[in-house]
């Protein structure tokens, strides 16, 4: 116990069990297909049908080449290959509460001043 709080200790994992997977990429890739003229819903539409034939196929996102994913979207383009990394897509969030490590670590803190004043 740490004071009146319980402390945590947190241990390394690997990504799959830390959630790091590749479907955590698709709100990436359908917002990256947007700011190439694709509406909203049909980019969240291209990805869903995406991720789930990755699913059916057991293949991972990152295995599809670039010719494959047109065939879900024209748009598709070299560079979105990069968008199919969990780990890289975790640091491209920028909003608060997202899982940004920097923000994560900002809040963290906020929150031992918090505490601590108690």
């Amino acid at each position: 116990r740490c004071g009146t709080f319980i402390c945590v200790a947190c241990e390394r994992r690997t990504r799959a069990e830390a959630g790091l997977t590749e479907s955590l990429c698709a709100t990436d890739v359908a917002e990256w297909l947007v700011q190439r003229g694709v509406a909203f819903a049909d980019a969240h539409g291209i990805v869903g049908r995406l991720v789930a034939a990755s699913e059916q196929q057991g293949r991972p996102l990152s295995r599809w080449s670039v010719a494959e994913l047109r065939r879900f979207a024209p748009q598709f383009a070299p560079q979105a290959l990069r968008l199919f990394d969990p780990r890289a897509s975790v640091y491209r969030k920028r909003s608060l509460g997202s899982t940004q490590p920097r923000l994560v670590l900002l809040e963290l803190r906020r929150w031992q001043r918090q505490l601590k004043g108690r």
